[in-house]
């Protein structure tokens, strides 16, 4: 991969890092929420909480995702001059906004199963992420033709794969809507 495509993806990578940030603030409090109605045996309060705090940071990651992908064209230039990177960072930048959504539920419901006290599933979860997305990796450095495109395609795949094993498991412990 050349060093545009990189630049670019640093861009994008530190928007998502910052992003990520934003939404987690949705995810931190149903921690503390969650971890509260447990205690307190209140499991339905506690899957009310729950679908909430997704529900919320969705609609969140929905007008944020919308704000990125009109700003993908001109956000790039605060970043770089050279027309290459631009123009590959306002690709990643689209992507990005993509990520956005499935992030947004694999973000609430780590809050929710970290408030649930469920750290060893998360762990393991975490592991299975990196295998699953693993051979995605080896993919773009072996094809670096796919680009930008490649990696940040690899990027929703890996929050797609969060947000439905996050569901998952966060509906067996609690009853969610």
């Amino acid at each position: 991969i050349d060093a545009p495509t990189l630049a670019a993806h640093q861009v994008a990578a530190g928007l998502f890092g910052f992003l990520a940030l934003v939404l987690d603030a949705l995810a931190i409090p149903a921690q503390t929420l969650v971890a509260e109605e447990l205690g307190r045996d209140d499991l339905p309060q506690a899957a009310a909480i729950a679908d909430r705090s997704t529900r919320l940071s969705v609609w969140a990651a929905a007008a944020l995702a919308v704000l990125l992908a009109a700003a993908a064209p001109l956000l790039p230039h605060a970043f770089s001059g050279d027309p290459a990177v631009v123009e590959r960072a306002t690709s990643a930048l689209w992507w990005l906004a993509a990520v956005l959504l499935p992030g947004a539920v694999a973000f609430a419901l780590d809050g929710v199963l970290i408030g649930a006290g469920d750290y060893r599933f998360l762990g393991r979860a975490a592991f299975g992420y990196l295998i699953a997305v693993a051979p995605l990796a080896v993919t773009v450095l072996a094809a670096p033709g796919l680009g930008i495109a490649g990696i940040w395609a690899g990027m929703l795949v890996w929050m797609v794969l969060r947000a439905i094993v996050n569901y998952r498991r966060a509906a067996r412990l609690l009853p969610l809507g």
